[in-house]
């Protein structure tokens, strides 16, 4: 039960770590760059989110 827990805090401080780094990112691009490269940055930023959703949903269908 602690190992489920520490591993999820693990991922979850390097999402925020990502996700600032992220953000900083995309609001530099998004002034400066083509609509392909904003909609390429937008999937982009998603992508945490589909993992932080994969990784909650791994951890509770695993057995044991």
């Amino acid at each position: 039960m602690s190992t489920t827990i520490f591993s999820t805090l693990i991922f979850l401080l390097i999402f925020a770590f990502y996700l600032v780094i992220n953000v900083g990112l995309y609001r530099y691009f998004f002034e400066k760059r083509s609509s392909k490269t904003k909609k390429f940055l937008k999937i982009l930023g998603g992508l945490p989110l589909l993992a932080l959703l994969a990784h909650l949903l791994n951890d509770k269908t695993l057995p044991g």
